[in-house]
């Protein structure tokens, strides 16, 4: 099975959720047009209120596959925040790695499920 950017969940929605290390959970669809792979916020009931203006916010995001059902996804965030995440979607966990404007650095954990 090759592994190739074409096989990155386009079109589809997912929620990236952190359990108690991160008390919310992210709603994302994924998007590709031309060849700009994109990611939109969208809302959830996990959603806290400070985190609410990024609903509806599309942005790019580079992607390299790695194997199959396994990418990295890379992107900064307006305010300067920058996300290394390694998504596995044959096994439902992402790994994610933030730096936040502050310095302050994340490392999480996280179940990603899809919902459709």
């Amino acid at each position: 099975m090759s592994t190739r950017l074409d096989d990155y969940p386009v079109g589809h929605v997912y929620d990236l959720d952190y359990g108690d290390q991160f008390p919310f959970q992210v709603r994302l669809r994924f998007d590709r047009n031309n060849n700009e792979t994109t990611q939109t916020f969208l809302e959830n009931e996990r959603l806290p209120e400070p985190l609410k203006p990024l609903v509806g916010q599309t942005q790019p995001i580079t992607v390299n596959p790695i194997r199959p059902g396994l990418f990295l996804a890379t992107w900064q965030e307006p305010d300067k925040t920058t996300v290394a995440q390694v998504q596995d979607y044959e096994n439902g966990v992402v790994y994610a790695n933030i730096t936040m404007p502050d310095g302050t650095y994340l490392r999480m954990t996280g179940a990603l499920k899809k919902v459709k």
